[in-house]
């Protein structure tokens, strides 16, 4: 007894024509590849009128199910009427492609490498830190453009345990291990009074006693002569000789 007279399976002889609801039956799909191997498959004209058309569940395979529906790129194959020459669907296999979890960082794998994040708990959550990320991501990748070049592994190898993520995180415009040394007669603005005993090499700190000490050796005998003069002027008559005497003194 046929109970869904209007849902007929366009499969010549199909015993189950007539007998499945619509949830069984499929329209013919608007691909057109995809819509010309059903048409093949079923040695259908390719003028045929297909707005009316179904085809049953029975004639495809198990793995062109999914949950709920049938997926585009199935096929019908199974009692067609003909086994030679039939068409096969079969999924896409979607390529897996990573990327950097840095923000800013555009590298993907493939073609660029990646590394994966530490096992230790200790190390990956330093990493996570470092990369500002949350902890509830599983599975991290970060891309060699953010480690030193002395760390980064050969083709075949893995990241050293100390090496950490350094660069280019988003953090600094510029590595400051990479800035050139600053010349210290460029430096402005310093207060030299504040500066003034900060000091704490032990030769600085003798070069300056010496400089101390002679300045003050220099202002006794600038003192000293300033003495004498006066001294001369007070007793002009006395002899040059004494005068040069004292001065030798």
């Amino acid at each position: 007894m046929i109970k869904y007279e209007r849902l007929r399976c366009t499969v010549s002889e199909c015993h189950e024509s007539g007998m499945q609801d619509s949830s069984s039956m499929f329209k013919f799909p608007s691909k057109p590849s995809v819509r010309l191997k059903w048409m093949e498959n079923l040695c259908m004209p390719k003028d045929a009128k297909l707005s009316n058309r179904r085809v049953c569940r029975r004639h495809f395979e198990p793995h062109c199910f999914g949950k709920s529906k049938l997926f585009a790129w199935a096929v019908p194959t199974l009692f067609v009427g003909k086994t030679d020459g039939l068409h096969h669907g079969a999924a896409k296999k979607k390529k897996l492609v990573r990327k950097c979890c840095i923000g800013d960082c555009t590298t993907r794998s493939p073609p660029d490498r990646l590394h994966c994040f530490p096992t230790d708990p200790q190390l990956r959550t330093e990493w996570m830190k470092l990369c500002r990320l949350k902890d509830g991501l599983k599975w991290p990748f970060i891309c060699s453009r953010h480690f030193r070049p002395s760390l980064l592994p050969n083709k075949n190898s893995k990241l050293p345990k100390q090496a950490l993520p350094e660069l280019n995180l988003g953090t600094d415009t510029e590595d400051p291990l990479d800035l050139p040394l600053r010349n210290e007669a460029e430096d402005e603005g310093i207060d030299e009074d504040n500066s003034k005993g900060t000091d704490s090499c032990p030769s600085c700190q003798g070069t300056k006693d010496i400089s101390v000490n002679l300045q003050q050796q220099l202002a006794a005998a600038l003192l000293r002569i300033q003495e004498l003069e006066q001294r001369l002027e007070d007793h002009a008559d006395t002899e040059e000789e004494e005068y040069i005497f004292m001065l030798m003194k």
